[in-house]
């Protein structure tokens, strides 16, 4: 039993090292031995499989695990396995039970209808299999002078596996589609070891490629590094020369030359990066390369980021990180902006998909992928993107995002305006033509050029020749009726919104002809702009205008002439202030009530205490209690609502020990509100509660002093 143990121990031990060292295929054969006896050999067994890409022999070494029995990392594989074989239910109930967040995260974000490119889908691209080793393996397209070049092999290889290929019995070599050498210099890229990924610089001075060599004396393990022909003078080809900033304890794989062939992208493992493979640049100077630098932004993750090329002005690269449909998917860095998007379907798949490029253009794109098969086989597709003709989309210059589901007027060449919309996919209609003008909220007006194109950059990229400044200010121009202007007070311009909330507004210039600058979403169709005139608490005069879709829709100006606004000028002169007493006692706080109520709540108890301290600190003092209300339901009962709210003031003082000869009451209803709340007449404002509430008030005036009466804050002596 104990020489069973040991030998078990002893396989597991001989299985890890050639893991380590990603020989998956070999560790493999040392785990299997005892995988019936030792469940964690089993277990790491079936990750062999998983990193071999045998996805279903993967599941089915799984499934025989005790279900207790699997880590983090198991739960993971399992989990991707059965999502990439399209069981989808099952994999989120097995990723659901992983603990740690990040791999977590991979699983339970899955895309399972995946992107759209907007008019490109399964439904009109062309997904052609080009079947360039029918019983073998072909992955990583290369267009090279009107040619196809890929790696191949004739035993099964997958994405991993060209990274240390040792579980092929033959190795890797680059094939030209048309058999034969092609333009490539064959017989001095492929040798006796695996070679892959091979880039040829735009100046067609230096090709880059993929060679694995040893990694010890006496192991047969294969490492991936970076290997360097250059053009002599005699036109010839040199021999394949290690690039020398590749550490052989390290991976270096799949270089791609920049657009302008001064540097090279490629995926390392070295020490220091995120994690896993990352991606790397290395830069051309004085004819030597420079010591690589990792990418910095979103290209690299905890994850893998491997095959890194360069296409159309864009780095395309696959990872496995979260967000993706599945296993290993394509991403691509858009060179302007700096910006990491993800592939949409037909593209990427629930399998690995990787190793993107074109043949110069936008139209036929090449992927590897092992989609078609059950065990991880690559084959490289040819996709084929159609012209379009009828079909625009706008965006949004500063975010870069298509414009959805906007109303939108258009405006033909010949001047007839015409509304129109953007659907929820952000396409305009198809009538439009160079030259014509599309209008849409929160834009400047945009003269659309329209060109018939295909390929899918040009529309992934929302076609960046249509993109739409977005208007962040407005000028408003805020001229008030003369009449209103006259009235002598404290001006506040201000705009209600349509949920009643109030916005201060700024004037830039006095006078009749004000105007002032906004935030553009400060404003929309249906608010109200109001300029409010105030002598103290008191509202002397009003004007409001109501916001239409012309003011703002179609121009970044809102404007407003005299005759658009309608005002009232409440009170011109203080002798027609019907006879109210001003002399407010200043010490002594107003006291509120509820809606359509009188009685005294406690807080209005805690003020009317203040209001008898004050009143037996001065004997001689007569005051009068002003109450009002808002101004909701008729003037009638507003008035004799106030009236009850006077007398409920006044009675509490009185009960407090003060002479009721020395406190009187008049309800004053709705007329004198401390806002610009009004709700009759030809004006009518939209109001908050808070803000009604501050009208249902109690004030305390003095009468008399002893010394004589005081009305309209002057004193009589």
């Amino acid at each position: 039993m104990g020489s069973e143990i040991c030998l078990a121990q002893k396989s597991m031990k001989k299985g890890d090292e050639y893991f380590n060292d990603k020989a998956y295929a070999v560790a493999a054969i040392h785990y299997k031995k005892d995988a019936e006896e030792v469940v964690l050999s089993k277990l790491k067994w079936a990750r062999c499989q998983y990193m071999m890409k045998e996805v279903k022999k993967c599941i089915d070494i799984y499934a025989t695990a005790p279900a207790d029995s699997l880590k983090d990392i198991d739960r993971y594989y399992y989990a991707d396995a059965l999502w990439q074989i399209g069981n989808k239910n099952l994999s989120r109930e097995v990723g659901g039970r992983i603990v740690n967040p990040i791999m977590k995260d991979v699983i339970m974000n899955l895309s399972e209808g995946g992107d759209t490119l907007e008019v490109y889908s399964q439904n009109n691209v062309e997904v052609k299999k080009l079947e360039l080793e029918p019983n073998g393996n072909s992955f990583g397209a290369y267009w090279y002078k009107g040619q196809l070049y890929y790696v191949a092999s004739s035993k099964k290889v997958s994405l991993i596996d060209e990274v240390s290929a040792n579980d092929s019995a033959t190795f890797l070599d680059i094939k030209h589609q048309g058999g034969g050498d092609g333009d490539l210099p064959m017989k001095k890229i492929n040798s006796t070891r695996h070679e892959g990924s091979v880039t040829v610089s735009p100046a067609n001075d230096r090709i880059v490629i993929t060679r694995t060599v040893n990694k010890g004396l006496f192991k047969s393990i294969e490492r991936p590094q970076l290997f360097e022909l250059r053009m002599k003078k005699n036109g010839k080809w040199s021999r394949p020369k290690h690039i020398e900033f590749c550490d052989y304890k390290f991976s270096y794989a799949h270089a791609s030359f920049s657009q302008d062939g001064k540097s090279i992208y490629f995926a390392s493992d070295v020490a220091g990066g995120k994690g896993g493979f990352d991606i790397y640049s290395a830069q051309l100077t004085n004819d030597v390369w420079d010591k690589p630098a990792i990418l910095q932004g979103q290209v690299n993750t905890s994850y893998d980021e491997l095959f890194p090329t360069m296409a159309m002005g864009n780095l395309f690269f696959s990872s496995n990180r979260s967000g993706g449909m599945g296993a290993f998917d394509i991403y691509g860095l858009e060179k302007e902006s700096k910006t990491v998007f993800h592939l949409p379907d037909p593209i990427n798949s629930s399998r690995d998909d990787f190793s993107m490029t074109n043949n110069g253009n936008d139209s036929v794109w090449f992927v590897s992928s092992n989609r078609n098969f059950n065990v991880g086989k690559d084959e490289i597709l040819q996709l084929n993107y159609p012209e379009i003709k009828d079909v625009l989309f706008v965006s949004d210059k500063e975010t870069g995002r298509t414009i959805k589901s906007k109303e939108a007027y258009v405006k033909s060449n010949n001047g007839n305006l015409e509304f129109s919309g953007i659907d929820a996919r952000g396409a305009v209609p198809p009538f439009l033509a160079d030259g014509d003008s599309i209008f849409v909220h929160g834009y400047y007006p945009h003269a659309i050029k329209y060109a018939q194109s295909k390929g899918i950059l040009k529309i992934f990229r929302r076609h960046s020749k249509n993109e739409l400044q977005p208007i962040h200010e407005i000028l408003m121009d805020m001229a008030i009726p003369k009449e209103i202007e006259e009235v002598a007070g404290d001006k506040v311009y201000q705009i209600r919104n349509l949920h009643s909330e109030l916005k201060k507004v700024a004037p830039l210039s006095a006078g009749n002809n004000l105007s002032t600058v906004l935030p553009f979403d400060l404003i929309q169709e249906g608010d109200t702009i109001e300029v409010a005139v105030f002598k103290q608490d008191t509202l002397l005069a009003t004007a409001v205008k109501i916001v239409t879709k012309n003011n703002i829709f179609r121009a970044n100006e809102v404007k407003v002439s005299n005759t658009e606004w309608k005002g009232d000028v409440f009170l011109k002169k203080e002798e027609k202030q019907k006879g109210r007493k001003t002399n407010l006692i200043k010490s002594l706080k107003s006291i509120y009530f509820a809606t359509n109520k009188w009685f005294i709540s406690p807080a209005a108890k805690k003020e009317l205490n203040e209001v008898v301290k004050y009143m037996k600190e001065n004997p001689e003092i007569v005051i009068e209690c002003a109450a009002h209300a808002d101004c909701r339901s008729s003037r009638e009962y507003n008035l004799k609502l106030s009236e009850n709210r006077a007398k409920a003031s006044a009675d509490y003082i009185v009960r407090q020990g003060v002479k009721r000869d020395r406190v009187k009451h008049k309800g004053y209803g709705e007329d004198f509100p401390v806002n610009g709340c009004i709700c009759e007449g030809e004006v009518k404002a939209l109001c908050d509660s808070k803000q009604l509430a501050a009208n249902r008030r109690t004030e305390f005036i003095i009468l008399s002093n002893g010394e004589g009466t005081a009305y309209h804050g002057a004193a009589k002596k």
